[in-house]
């Protein structure tokens, strides 16, 4: 136990405590939000006929699945309410 006192005492007095925590939250921040965003981009695409024809044409590889994603995230941001 004392060690691991000795080591926080010395990462605290380092600096890289803080900078630690900060990038952990910064990752925990990030991950939320794009849960959200996956939960709301499910839902405006959900049985949206576009969507199953661009899965198609992915399927069949006639379309690349990044250019599918792209063309998902411009109509999912212009149908945005507020946009």
């Amino acid at each position: 136990m004392e060690k691991l006192d000795e080591h926080r005492a010395f990462i605290e007095a380092e600096g890289t405590l803080s900078e630690r925590r900060r990038r952990n939250l910064r990752g925990e921040v990030l991950a939320l939000a794009t849960a959200r965003l996956r939960a709301q981009l499910e839902a405006a695409i959900g049985a949206d006929e576009r969507f199953a024809a661009l899965l198609d044409e992915v399927v069949a590889r006639r379309l690349d699945p990044a250019s599918a994603a792209a063309q998902i995230l411009e109509r999912f941001e212009a149908e945005r309410p507020g946009r």
